[in-house]
């Protein structure tokens, strides 16, 4: 059995920023959510406690010592407010080439 640790997830934080902080990878997600039981695309909620593996199978020690060194916490989620701004034509628009939007 493997070793872990746990961390309390962040505001805004997704599976994909924990691997990213903790083991300095994306590749280390999948290790994560099957060590936690949980989907890769799970929402976490803040608070939300995790084991992250001591030793994972994919790290990269310099980003994660980046990360911890420079106290810095990915948080790269989107709230639901922001994508129904999005969806609800806060956009551009459509655009169609040489018609609607020229390429010069």
């Amino acid at each position: 059995m493997q070793t872990t640790r746990k961390i309390k997830v962040l505001v805004g934080q997704s599976l994909i920023n924990i691997a990213c902080q903790y083991c300095g990878t994306a590749e280390a997600m999948p290790e994560i959510a099957r060590i936690n039981e949980i989907e890769y695309t799970q929402d976490l909620l803040p608070g939300m406690e995790l084991k992250i593996p001591e030793k994972p199978e994919y790290v990269d020690k310099s980003i994660a010592k980046y990360f911890e060194n420079r106290a810095l916490y990915p948080a790269t989620t989107i709230s639901d407010k922001y994508i129904n701004d999005l969806i609800n034509d806060q956009g551009i628009g459509e655009m169609i080439i040489n018609q609607t939007f020229v390429v010069r």
